[in-house]
């Protein structure tokens, strides 16, 4: 039978009628049938936006920007066979370019690591220093020649020429 139907409602009063006078009998009016259905259809649609919210806000997140994490990503650079297209591949464009001396390419990357503490406002830069990573890529040719990775703290870094 059809909810709204005539004989749908005519069931409903004759199951009201076999029903009635009984303290445990409850009936329900068609109308209050359907409001049921429909609060449990907001519910599920709640549930779904909610749902679908939480996906495309964690999706945010999941950019093209490439992070660097110069630590692990130079121990993919062999010397002698890592190519100049390798290493923009794992490393990203330099962020110096220097000539050496013996015609050779020097790439220099580096990038700030700062703890948790170090963004503490008013008292963050007493708490903790600031330390930088540095990889450098000498070239000869097309292939690496050589990779070093080094730290160094905030002054050390300053002094060094390579902050801008």
């Amino acid at each position: 039978m059809k909810k709204g139907s005539l004989q749908y409602i005519l069931a409903w009063l004759q199951k009201f009628e076999e029903t009635s006078g009984r303290e445990d009998a409850v009936v329900t009016t068609p109308g209050q049938e359907i409001i049921g259905e429909i609060r449990m259809l907001n519910k599920s649609l709640v549930i779904t936006a909610a749902l679908l919210l939480f996906f495309l806000t964690g999706l945010v997140g999941c950019g093209k920007q490439h992070v660097r994490h110069l630590a692990s990503d130079v121990s993919m650079l062999t010397p002698g066979t890592t190519t100049k297209k390798e290493v923009l591949n794992y490393l990203g464009q330099p962020d110096v370019e220097y000539k050496t001396k013996e015609g050779g390419i020097l790439w220099v990357y580096y990038q700030a690591r700062r703890d948790l503490l170090r963004s503490t406002p008013y008292i963050g830069d007493k708490l903790s220093e600031e330390t930088y990573e540095i990889v450098n890529v000498t070239f000869s040719g097309d292939n690496v020649l050589n990779v070093a990775y080094t730290t160094m703290k905030e002054e050390e870094f300053k002094e060094s020429g390579l902050a801008e």
